[in-house]
């Protein structure tokens, strides 16, 4: 019960200099859209557009999946070539095997 008086007191000893209201916020409005006023957010770029730009030319032919597919197949390449370079180099272990290893 303590807490509580002295929570109500504290509460009522802020200041009124404080309790300006900004006249830029919409108090009206709901808790999300007065967030997004504050920290506005920025524009999310999936991986499929970023590839979809640096296709060029090529981009107008391909459909979404078509380019998802191409990106998943290309990454599993660039991994198993990786790996393969890394067993090559550390003695039949990947980069991945060695850290595993400490």
């Amino acid at each position: 019960m303590e807490y509580l008086r002295s929570a109500q007191l504290q509460t009522s000893t802020i200041p009124d200099s404080l309790l300006v209201e900004d006249p830029s916020i919409d108090y009206i409005s709901s808790p999300i859209s007065q967030l997004d006023k504050l920290f506005p957010i920025q524009s999310v770029v999936t991986q499929v557009e970023k590839n979809r730009r640096n296709l060029g030319e090529l981009n107008e032919h391909l459909s979404e999946d078509q380019i998802q597919s191409m990106t998943s197949d290309f990454q599993f390449l660039i991994d198993a070539w990786l790996d393969q370079f890394e067993k090559e180099i550390f003695g039949g272990m990947t980069l991945q095997n060695l850290l595993k290893g400490k």
